[in-house]
């Protein structure tokens, strides 16, 4: 059964699995941000955000940490998630 977002209830279940900061970890790692990028830009350790995205990959059962960041990217652009630049207003 289909959301009204186009995404089966299973998929959505598991994008509201992942914590905001695997959120933002993995929209930086869809900007093609390392992980030491991504761990200055949010004052944490290059571990910590390793941690982060290796949870999850194992959340949404992707194959790497980039395919984790296309899942979440392709997620939030058809469900127009707060943080999204399409559902941004412009003025």
């Amino acid at each position: 059964m289909k959301s009204s977002s186009g995404h089966s209830a299973g998929a959505e279940e598991l994008f509201k699995r992942l914590s905001p900061r695997q959120r933002e970890c993995l929209r930086r790692v869809y900007l093609r941000s390392t992980s030491k990028e991504i761990a200055t830009a949010l004052d944490l350790g290059p571990g910590t955000v390793d941690t982060y995205i290796t949870g999850a990959i194992s959340t949404l059962k992707a194959r790497n940490r980039r395919h984790a960041a296309e899942l979440l990217h392709a997620y939030e652009e058809t469900a127009g998630a707060p943080g999204n630049s399409s559902s941004k207003k412009r003025g």
